[in-house]
């Protein structure tokens, strides 16, 4: 098995973003062999159900990035959980001010 080394949200973020530091550096790791995973805790709190999680979506899907989703079983829990948090602090928001 080949050595992972796992994306953390910013690191997702500034990949959907193109962030060119940020893909150089992915690159020179899959080039080395290692596997990149994108943990399921990270969609959660990475996508919040908004256009913009679009970037993500393609970059997670993307050949080029060969990004695995680990605890890929989660996963249709945890892409809509980030709505639901973003939704449910929208809603808290006022009651902080």
């Amino acid at each position: 098995m080949a050595d992972r080394i796992a994306l953390d949200s910013g690191a997702v973020i500034k990949l959907g973003d193109g962030d060119p530091l940020t893909r150089a550096v992915l690159r020179k790791w899959t080039d080395e062999g290692w596997e990149a995973i994108v943990p399921t805790l990270v969609l959660a709190e990475t996508l919040r159900g908004g256009a913009a999680d679009a970037r993500v979506h393609r970059i997670l899907r993307s050949r080029a990035t060969a990004i695995t989703i680990v605890g890929v079983s989660e996963a249709p829990v945890a892409m809509p959980a980030g709505g639901l948090a973003r939704r449910a602090w929208l809603r808290a928001t006022p009651l902080m001010r």
